[in-house]
């Protein structure tokens, strides 16, 4: 559980990762000193790039189709984040409950 606090307080205060810990992970993150800490970091950086691609291929679509309707029903680049977000907020919060009643078996 300790890692799931580490690494939500490295994401609410935009902390980067420790050097030493992106440094282990040269040979690969398994034989890194914090395989699920680096595992996390490098599935949000591949979100953070799929919303970036989502924003560009959005501003594309609307330079395309600019009285279009269906544009006023797509979501907003904060509003997708956002979903996101809690999104993986409730699978770390589904997670963490499965940890939880695993060990009190």
């Amino acid at each position: 559980m300790a890692e799931y606090g580490l690494y939500g307080a490295m994401v609410r205060h935009s902390l980067p990762l420790p050097d030493t810990i992106v440094k282990s992970a040269k040979d690969g993150i398994d034989t890194s000193c914090a395989p699920w800490l680096l595992g996390m970091h490098r599935k949000s950086l591949e979100a953070a790039e799929q919303l970036k691609n989502m924003v560009k291929d959005d501003d594309d679509d609307d330079d395309d189709d600019d009285n279009c309707s269906s544009t006023h029903s797509r979501k907003s680049p904060i509003q997708i984040a956002e979903t996101m977000k809690s999104e993986s907020i409730a699978t770390l919060r589904a997670k963490a409950q499965e940890h939880n009643a695993k060990r009190q078996q």
